[in-house]
């Protein structure tokens, strides 16, 4: 073959491709490089939306940064961006049965009911921890909540009873963005090694925030290796082939459309690229939509299997502006949760640290995200409208500015939260996370995977999405 061939190839442009690219520029010395990213800009699920009016912003998909996120805490601070914790102080409105409960709910069988809370979370961590789940290999996580709340709460009240469990259904839910009901307690287990926080099922909730939106992070890291000069947008990958251990061929589809979902009403260029090393950055569930022609048939037959079995949770953002957070004057949090309205999972306080007006961020998430795609724009906002006046007075009403998001609706993004492998780890007993770095361990491996799916810890967050790379470089590029 006779043509200009890479030394890298980095396919996607979110925080887990550009990372790659900045380490692998400063740190490896590498300058023959490229990023190819479908979308007509980089970020991927990293997305502020900066057109809320006084200069407030909103963030679209990943926002909160635990203290545990070290690797993120690491680069912020190394750009210069501060960290600023998630409003917490007051009370929070528990929604049900036409009732606002408060933390400090004054029934005392309710309250003793919320405390078994801790009790639920302790024993659940404990459960998920054991070696292995084998003596109930097809309980799901809607089984084990139901067995549960049998085994361990005793009340004649059966609304208190309801309560309780619809308390822990929508935090769960809020979790994984999932059904309960299609997420087994061997994914659970697998989801809890790799650091999903089912411990905010407790109330604890010291996440961090980003001034000026987590899209600032992408922003500086792209400056920081210059990642124009290397970076290629509005390319779609459509094949890989593995012509040799030293050649990859990607095929794409450009296109000249700013916002361009490549179909068949635009002018689309075919091109390949050529590589001696792909690095694979995209999403599983978006990977899985690529035709992969491998030189060894059962690894592409496995690496396929893997991806295809990947799917991704529902959830809509919808941001409120004020012109104060005035929910704090009434010693309220801004969180609050929604169990028996179909359309709302929760809501918090996503004021911006630089402002004096109050943003109330509503979450509709899993299926209650599905149900609220069913009505028209207009009937959504006036069902969420109803709901916060029901909850913080009519002073809801008086908000000044609104903007509601999806990225259902997003073909490179298809969903919420991180992707979620359902079925497999079931049938095989093997991690998903495991079959990732095999494959890029593998003898003579010029493909490799990262992003936050693939990640050894703090799957399914941005952490993930550092450490991926990092383990990466570490373990299968070594030069």
């Amino acid at each position: 073959m006779s043509f200009q061939k890479l030394d890298y190839l980095i396919l996607g442009g979110g925080l887990s491709g550009l990372y790659c690219a900045k380490r692998l520029l400063k740190e490896r010395g590498i300058k023959n490089l490229m990023i190819l990213e479908a979308k007509n800009k980089i970020g991927g699920r990293i997305q502020t939306y900066k057109g809320l009016l006084n200069n407030n912003y909103a963030d679209l998909g990943a926002q909160w940064i635990l203290p545990q996120h070290t690797r993120v805490q690491d680069l912020s601070k190394n750009y210069k961006l501060k960290l600023f914790p998630t409003y917490s102080q007051g009370q929070s409105i528990y929604q049900f049965n036409g009732k606002n409960l408060k933390d400090e709910i004054s029934d005392k069988s309710a309250q003793d009911l919320f405390d078994k809370t801790d009790e639920f979370v302790e024993q659940f961590l404990s459960f998920l921890n054991q070696k292995q789940i084998t003596s109930i290999p097809n309980m799901t996580l809607q089984d084990y909540l139901d067995d549960f709340i049998v085994s361990n709460v005793n009340t004649q009240d059966k609304d208190i009873l309801n309560l309780f469990k619809q308390h822990l259904a929508s935090n769960l839910e809020s979790v994984t963005a999932y059904p309960l009901s299609k997420i087994s307690l061997k994914y659970a287990q697998f989801m809890e090694k790799q650091g999903k926080d089912f411990t905010s099922l407790q109330g604890e909730f010291d996440q961090l925030r980003m001034e000026g939106g987590v899209e600032n992070l992408i922003e500086k890291l792209a400056q920081d290796f210059e990642a124009n000069k290397y970076l290629q947008l509005n390319q779609k990958a459509v094949e890989i082939i593995q012509h040799s251990n030293d050649v990859v061929e990607v095929k794409v589809l450009e296109s000249t459309e700013k916002d361009s979902k490549y179909s068949q009403n635009e002018i689309l260029i075919q091109k390949s690229y050529f590589t001696k090393n792909l690095i694979i950055s995209v999403p599983p569930f978006i990977f899985k939509h690529i035709d992969l022609q491998l030189l060894d048939s059962q690894h592409q037959q496995k690496i396929q299997n893997l991806t295809q079995s990947y799917d991704v949770g529902n959830v809509i953002k919808t941001f409120l502006l004020y012109d104060t957070p005035f929910w704090r004057n009434q010693n309220l949090n801004g969180n609050a949760f929604c169990y028996e309205n179909p359309f709302i999972t929760d809501i918090y306080d996503m004021s911006c640290s630089h402002s004096q007006n109050g943003i109330l961020q509503v979450f509709s998430v899993g299926q209650k995200a599905t149900e609220a795609q069913k009505l028209s724009k207009s009937e959504f906002r006036t069902k969420i409208i109803q709901a916060l006046v029901s909850i913080f007075g009519r002073e809801s009403y008086n908000y000044f500015d609104y903007f509601s998001h999806s990225f259902i609706e997003d073909p490179f993004v298809l969903g919420g939260y991180s992707g979620l492998q359902i079925g497999k780890l079931e049938q095989t007993g093997e991690s998903p996370v495991q079959e990732f770095a095999d494959f890029n361990t593998q003898k003579n491996q010029n493909i490799f995977f990262v992003g936050t799916e693939t990640s050894q810890s703090f799957n399914g967050y941005m952490e993930g999405a550092l450490r991926s790379v990092d383990w990466l470089l570490e373990n299968s590029i070594k030069n």
